[in-house]
């Protein structure tokens, strides 16, 4: 019984840096920030949107052009 309770002290720590990171990592997982942020970075040229690459390979047009960090793979 004596090291249970000389654990609970440092459990108060921990839970309290748990809980933070659960809710941060819970609220990043839905794919609603992940899309507006997608979304934003195409707009400013930051990354490519593969359904515009998608369309241009289906309606026989040519491709567009894709930002240059992603061109150096």
């Amino acid at each position: 019984m004596a090291g249970q309770e000389a654990a609970v002290p440092g459990m108060i720590p921990e839970l309290a840096g748990i809980v933070p990171l659960l809710v941060l990592f819970g609220l990043a997982q839905p794919n609603a920030w992940r899309t507006l942020f997608w979304r934003i970075g195409f707009e400013h040229h930051l990354n490519s949107n593969p359904n515009m690459i998608l369309y241009a390979y289906a309606n026989h047009q040519p491709l567009p052009k894709i930002p240059f960090v992603w061109t150096q793979t």
